[in-house]
C-alpha cells in the first residue's frame, strides 16, 4: 500500500487524482471520501429489479441532508472524483467508524486502473429506526497500491459502465449483460 508520502508524490506526478483534495482527509496510508449531497431512493412500488434487466426500479432524487426510514435504500456518489492513471489501482473500505454502526454500506471494493470518476454506492438502514444521514460526511476510505504492467485499461473494456460518473447527478443501478435475458 502505498504511504500517504507516496499518495502525495502520484497526486502531484498526475498518477492518482482527488478532486477536490482536502489535506485533512489523507490518512496515514489512505484516503477518506466524503458524502455528496445528491442522493436517489428507490421508489418501491413503482417498477421492480429482476435482476435480468428487465425492469429496474424508479428513483426520486432528494439531497441531503435525509431521514433514511427502517430498511431504506439510497443511492449515493462520493463528492470526490477519483482515478488511477497507469501505475496505481485502488481498494476502497466503508470507514472503520461506519462498521461498528448499524449501516450497510454497498459499493465496489476496487477502484481499477484507468478509471477516473464519482465513487457510488448504496446505503441502507437495517434498523427499527430512522438515520440522518448528512452531506459531507466522510463515508468510504481508499487505498492505493502498485500496479505494474496493465494491458487493459478500465475504459477499453466493452464491459466498463461506469465511465459517465463525473457529473453531479447520482447514478443508477446498471445491470451487467450477464444478467440481461437473451431470448
Amino acid at each position: 500500500m502505498l504511504s500517504d508520502i507516496e499518495i502525495l508524490g502520484s497526486i502531484a506526478a498526475g498518477e492518482i487524482i482527488i478532486e477536490p483534495f482536502e489535506e485533512e482527509n489523507l490518512g496515514p496510508n489512505s484516503y477518506d471520501l466524503t458524502l455528496n449531497k445528491s442522493i436517489k431512493v428507490a421508489q418501491f412500488g413503482v417498477g421492480s429489479f429482476d435482476l435480468i434487466g428487465q425492469n429496474i426500479m424508479a428513483y426520486t432524487k432528494f439531497e441531503l441532508p435525509y431521514i433514511l426510514g427502517s430498511w431504506g435504500v439510497v443511492t449515493f456518489m462520493t463528492n470526490e472524483v477519483v482515478g488511477c492513471k497507469e501505475k496505481t489501482m485502488g481498494i476502497i473500505s466503508q470507514r472503520s467508524n461506519l462498521a461498528r454502526l448499524p449501516v450497510v454500506v454497498n459499493f465496489s471494493a476496487l477502484l481499477d486502473t484507468g478509471f477516473v470518476g464519482r465513487l457510488s454506492g448504496a446505503i441502507i438502514n437495517p434498523n427499527n429506526f430512522p438515520i440522518v444521514l448528512k452531506p459531507n460526511i466522510r463515508i468510504l476510505q481508499i487505498m492505493f497500491d502498485s500496479c505494474i504492467g496493465i494491458n487493459r485499461k478500465y475504459a477499453g473494456r466493452k464491459s466498463s459502465k461506469n465511465l459517465d460518473q463525473f457529473g453531479s447527478d447520482v447514478p443508477v443501478y446498471k445491470v451487467d449483460k450477464e444478467w440481461i435475458k437473451h431470448d
